[in-house]
């Protein structure tokens, strides 16, 4: 990472000033709806350490989400968005030398020969590798993640539950943004580089703990290193999709009180959501 990022990280806490995961927006005809920023990994227990999240979610019409969990086949899309190409093998991709260092911290992390998983995309393999990794740091002690849990207890009281992307949008992002080449890449700098991998995981969940939205931002926009999105690709991760949800969500909580829940880096910055609700002239404020 860019040795400048902490004085970046510094210089966005002091103008925003607000370490903050849970936000109000109000005004401008809005239903009096919520925003928090989740980790897409983390516990659903963490919730307990969030002021008024529950009086928040309680307080709400209507459930939001990146995408609708309990669609209909939504396991299904992800896999053919994830499958390799028939006529693409998954060792054509690398060198003899970089299928061999993938396939060993495969079964050291993932407990499976590379060949196992050979007809899903690098960028599937990745993410799963990077899970395994985060559930090694940090071993699982419940099966709910965040951004679930929002839609399981909506589900129980009966509450509405609106994806802002289909499964075909969030899939076609995550496993056809880039080419086969790209992503055998990053995966391969992923492996090589597994000490850089843990130290990156370990400081996001940090950050996350401490409510530090900012730091998370600078962390994601200043890191230089191997597996590091491209300009573009960060730009298609956060800015494009954020500017599509400012549009849905301001329809949403004109009509019902919202409590939405997306992951915590489309929140910050200047073309993050709160400044892009603000833009639209609603009142957001961090929930203390």
């Amino acid at each position: 990472m860019k040795r400048n990022s902490l004085f970046i990280m510094l210089l966005l806490s002091a103008f925003y000033g607000k370490s903050q995961l849970l936000w109000e927006i109000s005004g401008k005809g809005a239903k009096t709806s919520y925003i928090f920023g989740t980790n897409h990994l983390a516990p659903a227990s963490f919730l307990d350490s969030i002021p008024k999240i529950y009086k928040a979610f309680n307080s709400t019409q209507v459930v939001v989400g990146e995408v609708l969990m309990s669609a209909e086949n939504i396991s299904d899309t992800i896999m053919q968005h994830a499958a390799m190409p028939q006529n693409i093998l998954l060792k054509s991709l690398f060198s003899e030398e970089d299928y061999a260092l993938i396939n060993d911290a495969v079964q050291k992390t993932l407990f499976l020969n590379l060949s196992d998983i050979a007809r899903l995309k690098p960028a599937m393999i990745t993410l799963m590798y990077e899970q395994a990794i985060y559930e090694k740091l940090f071993p699982k002690k419940e099966s709910f993640q965040i951004d679930s849990y929002f839609q399981q207890v909506a589900e129980l009281q009966s509450k509405p539950v609106f994806g802002l992307e289909t499964a075909v949008q969030q899939s076609t992002l995550l496993f056809g943004n880039q080419t086969l080449e790209r992503q055998a890449q990053l995966l391969a700098a992923a492996v090589k580089d597994s000490a850089s991998t843990i130290d990156e995981i370990r400081a996001v969940v940090k950050l996350y703990e401490k409510q530090d939205i900012y730091g998370l931002y600078s962390l994601f926009v200043s890191d230089t290193s191997a597996t590091a999105p491209t300009a573009q690709e960060k730009s298609s991760l956060l800015d494009d999709r954020n500017a599509l949800w400012a549009e849905k969500i301001t329809k949403i909580i004109k009509k019902q009180s919202a409590f939405i829940a997306v992951g915590a880096l489309h929140l910050p910055a200047e073309n993050g959501l709160l400044n892009l609700l603000q833009k639209k002239g609603f009142k957001v404020k961090a929930v203390q």
